[in-house]
């Protein structure tokens, strides 16, 4: 699954349109990390959504960075952001005092990747990940993200979409 990561991390980097889109976004969340000390709260949910949307180019199913194999020829499938939204939120805030626009826009290119899983994988995952990752991954060591479907989802590959 190594391979697919950086296959995957290599199309994001090169894909024009995603990279402008996650400049606005992470200059956004920066914005609501400097005010979240006047409401938590209300930070805390505008960083969730836009981490959500920043890698949510149109049309959304048709631009995931993977595809389970097993969602071909299957109406029963669902999109999957990799690293659950709630996980790059709470690292950004944990980082909130010393963070900067340029490290939010390489955390949100290098782990907003989202896939499409079949409805089936998708409660696999959640069973174990719903929304963490697996006790030893970690945004700091720039783990690959997909250690979260390990066992579980065997067979992923790069999206294409253009």
């Amino acid at each position: 699954m190594e391979l697919i990561y950086k296959e995957a991390l290599n199309k994001r980097d090169r894909n024009s349109e995603l990279k402008q889109r996650l400049s606005l976004y992470a200059e956004l969340i920066y914005c609501a990390l400097q005010n979240a000390n006047e409401n938590k709260e209300n930070a805390e949910e505008a960083v969730n959504i836009l981490i959500r949307k920043s890698s949510e180019l149109k049309p959304y199913a048709k631009t995931t960075d993977l595809i389970s194999n097993n969602t071909f020829g299957n109406d029963k499938n669902c999109h999957e952001h990799i690293v659950p939204c709630c996980v790059i939120k709470k690292h950004f805030f944990d980082k909130s005092a010393n963070i900067t626009v340029e490290y939010i826009k390489t955390v949100l290119l290098k782990y907003g990747l989202r896939a499409i899983i079949t409805k089936e994988e998708n409660k696999a995952v959640d069973i174990p990940y719903k929304k963490t990752m697996p006790n030893e991954w970690s945004i700091d060591k720039k783990d690959n993200p997909l250690i979260r479907y390990e066992g579980i989802i065997k067979n992923i590959q790069i999206r294409n979409y253009h």
